[in-house]
């Protein structure tokens, strides 16, 4: 049978290697959030692009005074 101290040895340890694991999966899901918030700024920056683009001015070409006139 285990000893006080070897009990409170062995919930310290475990409790250490909880509070581990909550902060490695802390860090992972900062580091997931932290992509997706980067996909979801190129794939706006890309759209808004495309869609700026789309939405530009066709340049038309006038006619010149000097073709317009007859001789």
């Amino acid at each position: 049978m285990a000893s006080k101290a070897q009990r409170a040895a062995q919930r310290r340890e475990e409790e250490r290697l909880l509070e581990e694991e909550r902060t490695m999966r802390r860090r992972l899901l900062f580091i997931v959030l932290g992509a997706v918030a980067t996909v979801a700024v190129v794939v706006i920056i890309f759209v808004s692009t495309i869609h700026a683009s789309d939405n530009a001015p066709v340049p038309t070409v006038s006619p010149s005074p000097s073709s317009s006139a007859t001789p």
